[in-house]
């Protein structure tokens, strides 16, 4: 049961409405999105978090929305959060995200990705760790983050392939994202 309602914009206070007008004029909606809604509770709170939220969502940036929102999904999946996860999953639904990006991303964002030889390859193996100092002192973390990348990614692109697991650093420059089929939609609806 929630504990906490959502503040529409026919109740809100006027500085809270003022802040969920920006936003839906900076994302082209009709309404804030959930997450906005349950935040006009503190008004002080929204109007500190949303510059953050349009800075990391804007346009001005070498990232394209899909790149934004699959990173996001990744932290999100490294963190268990489950409303960030459907939330960044079902906008990556609406940018029409394909499974063959998980490869582009990775090689995107430097790790140097060797694309499946074909489709009953069971593995990306990744050449280089543009993280590979931090990875190394705190691979717990690091190594974390990327497989949840890797696991949102698929997940929000309904591929029909799962990352399993990641070895990290087999060899001084390769770690291996092992894939397995996906689950299938009856399994995930129960």
């Amino acid at each position: 049961m929630p504990t906490i309602s959502y503040v529409p914009r026919s109740s809100a206070a006027a500085a809270t409405r003022a802040v969920y007008e920006e936003i839906m004029r900076t994302y082209g909606l009709d309404e804030p999105r959930g997450i906005y809604l349950l935040m006009g509770h503190t008004p002080a709170h929204l109007a500190g978090s949303w510059p953050r939220s349009r800075h990391c969502y804007g346009r001005d940036s070498a990232l394209t929305m899909k790149q934004k929102h699959l990173l996001t999904l990744a932290i999100s999946a490294a963190n268990n959060c489950e409303y960030c996860v459907r939330s960044h999953t079902v906008r990556l639904r609406q940018l029409r995200a394909t499974d063959t990006e998980l490869v582009e991303l990775l090689a995107e964002l430097g790790f140097e990705p060797e694309p499946p030889d074909g489709p009953r390859t069971r593995e990306i193996r990744l050449r280089h760790c543009p993280f590979q100092n931090l990875a190394e002192q705190h691979g717990d973390v690091i190594c974390s983050v990327h497989l949840g990348l890797m696991q949102g990614a698929l997940t929000a692109m309904r591929a029909p392939v799962a990352v399993d697991r990641l070895d990290p650093f087999v060899e001084p420059d390769l770690c291996v994202a092992h894939l397995a089929p996906a689950p299938t939609r009856e399994r995930e609806s129960s």
